[in-house]
């Protein structure tokens, strides 16, 4: 059983990858996060940062729909979203590690413009905004992952709220705070 937490998180996904809001996920949104994500940062896709985005969403999308449609139609309605992301990572550490980690960690050092290391708001701004993500949830939520409260998030800080943000049911994990309030 999956508990509201996540069932809140995983739908928020959902939307955020469902740029056209036309009630599914395929190919072409998955193409459209990474196209936000590389736009923002000012990358191609053939930089070193692009190519390891575009890759890993490559790898992460088809580990998912392999999971995900059911029914062979290529595209992922929301109950298959949700069920593909529990089996395919929330209880599949192997999985998590195999396919959305790579994503993650693509999408941290795009962030890290700078190659500082870390995070700044600025950057983490600018990732919120390929995710459609409303700028008012930005401020507060990376003001509580930022856990050692230096003003900026190391890719360690980071790269843990994504796996608590997507995995954990705990409804107190910082990592929930990835886009804001849940």
């Amino acid at each position: 059983m999956v508990s509201d937490t996540l069932t809140r998180k995983l739908d928020l996904t959902f939307r955020h990858l469902d740029a056209n809001g036309d009630g599914v996920i395929s190919d072409d949104d998955a193409a459209g996060l990474v196209t936000r994500m590389l736009t923002a940062f000012g990358e191609s896709e053939t930089s070193p940062n692009g190519s390891a985005l575009v890759s890993s969403m490559q790898s992460y999308w088809e580990f998912l729909l392999s999971h995900a449609d059911t029914n062979g139609d290529g595209v992922v309605d929301p109950a298959e979203f949700r069920t593909a992301m529990v089996k395919a990572y929330v209880k599949n550490d192997k999985g998590y590690q195999q396919a959305f980690a790579p994503v993650a960690a693509a999408t941290v050092h795009l962030a890290d413009v700078d190659n500082s290391g870390a995070v700044s708001l600025e950057e983490f701004e600018l990732v919120q905004k390929a995710f459609n993500n409303p700028v008012e949830n930005t401020r507060e939520g990376f003001a509580k992952l930022d856990r050692n409260g230096d003003g900026k998030l190391s890719v360690e800080e980071y790269l843990l709220a994504i796996r608590e943000f997507y995995t954990s049911d705990d409804p107190d994990a910082t990592g929930n705070w990835l886009f804001g309030q849940v």
